[in-house]
């Protein structure tokens, strides 16, 4: 099973905002999140586990849609992430 962790903040306030195996509700998360206007909140990356083992880190790269557009609708967002989830990382 894989676990989807979403870490907000920024720098040292950087923390878990919400961790869950459903990723419609993440996606909804991180899309609620994308841009925050509290540093403390706004959505920074999101990490998928399973068995223990870390698959991968969404939202590091700047070809990520939340790093390269500062304003994207939440169908873009879970493409995007659903490249991750598959696989299809480009």
């Amino acid at each position: 099973m894989k676990i989807y962790i979403v870490i907000i903040g920024e720098y040292e306030d950087q923390h878990i905002g919400f961790g869950s195996d459903n990723l419609d509700a993440v996606i909804n998360f991180i899309y609620e999140h994308f841009n925050c206007k509290d540093d403390y909140e706004e959505f920074n990356i999101m990490e998928c586990w399973e068995n223990n083992k870390q698959m991968f880190v969404y939202g590091e790269s700047m070809s990520d849609v939340v790093c390269s557009k500062s304003n994207i609708t939440k169908e873009e967002l879970s493409m995007d992430v659903l490249c991750y989830v598959n696989g299809n990382i480009e």
